[in-house]
């Protein structure tokens, strides 16, 4: 893979290649792996239950979900360096959360993706106009970073393109997609910024006095702190927990294939679709693993609360759904279901 990188990204690559998760890198190659920087992906959406299975695999951490849905950070730790890796993963390409205004580029991009040994980057154009909508829809600045980006693909543009199409029907009266591929040209970032505060002007503030704020020492300790136990306590509420029949699918050679995952503190509840003929084998498993049959699921009580399976079993979709499933990253038997949209 050329380009920076680190141990620990080249192996996630790989295991999202090798269980046939689409994903890109949506902007930032020349900072790749760098100490501090974010890893900013695309994933398809039906697979980010996929996608999770192999960062929690990996003890990753999900940061809060925010109001978002779309968009979701995880903490992937990094034994070789002792350090963490912060995954900025969107499903979506969605500009500026107040307004959520969709692009609907998503598909295009991931179907236009190019690979670069096990990276996956956006097209050229796509890449040019997902961060120069970044840049004045979110931002409404063009960092020395992003200006480089830009600058680089600006000569090598598609034309027409979906990007430059949603930008042109979001311009207003003075403006159009050639103004702003000129203005990259020209290095005017701060005219850039300028549409982007066209485009969306900012609202009025209040102008009542704001109550009084804490040093930003103690704001400093407390966010310390916070980014400290939060992980702890994502962990002991098994939220991040790998199903331990994910395990024994594999201990029986059973073709299960796992519908959902539900993670809540304490609870982990499993969908599993297994074929009628193996059923028995499987439960044979799970009885000796300490699994009890109650209410029409298997319950196992783990160290972080309590794992409930409920096994079915559906011939006439186990082919159709096995099909269209992807592997559990690292096992041979277990398969993941792809949602259908």
């Amino acid at each position: 893979m050329t380009g920076q990188t680190t141990p620990l990204l080249d192996r996630l690559f790989r295991d999202f290649n090798d269980t046939g998760v689409e994903w890109a890198l949506l902007r930032g190659r020349a900072t790749l792996g760098l100490p501090g920087r974010d890893v900013d992906l695309l994933v398809r959406r039906e697979h980010l239950g996929a996608l999770e299975d192999i960062l929690f695999d990996r003890r990753a951490v999900m940061l809060p979900v925010s109001t978002h849905p779309w968009h979701r950070f995880y903490l992937v730790p990094d034994p070789g360096s002792g350090t963490t890796v912060k995954l900025d993963v969107v499903t979506e390409v969605i500009y500026n959360r107040k307004r959520r205004i969709a692009s609907h580029l998503e598909d295009g991009c991931l179907a236009r993706r190019g690979r670069d040994g096990d990276l996956y980057v956006l097209d050229p154009t796509d890449m040019f106009w997902t961060v120069l909508l970044h840049c004045v829809l979110d931002k409404q600045q063009v960092t020395q970073r992003r200006a480089a980006e830009l600058v680089t693909a600006a000569d090598d543009l598609y034309r027409p393109s979906p990007g430059e199409e949603f930008l042109e029907g979001l311009c207003p009266q003075g403006w159009s997609a050639d103004r702003a591929i000129g203005c990259v040209r020209d290095r005017q970032w701060t005219s850039l910024a300028a549409l982007g505060r066209e485009i969306l002007p900012e609202p009025e503030r209040p102008t009542a006095e704001t109550p009084a704020r804490a040093s930003s020492r103690t704001r400093r300790v407390i966010k310390a702190a916070e980014r400290a136990a939060y992980p702890v306590l994502w962990r002991r509420a098994g939220l991040g927990t790998v199903p331990r029949v994910v395990d024994l699918i594999e201990a029986a050679s059973v073709e299960g294939t796992i519908l959902t995952v539900r993670r809540r503190p304490g609870v982990c509840e499993v969908e599993l679709l297994v074929p009628a003929e193996q059923r028995a084998r499987l439960q044979s498993e799970l009885r000796r693993d300490h699994y009890l049959s109650v209410g029409g699921s298997w319950n196992r009580v783990t160290t972080v609360g309590l794992e409930r399976v409920v096994l079915l079993c559906a011939p006439e979709r186990a082919e159709a759904v096995r099909r269209s499933s992807l592997p559990v990253a690292g096992r041979t038997h277990c398969r993941r279901a792809v949602p259908q949209r």
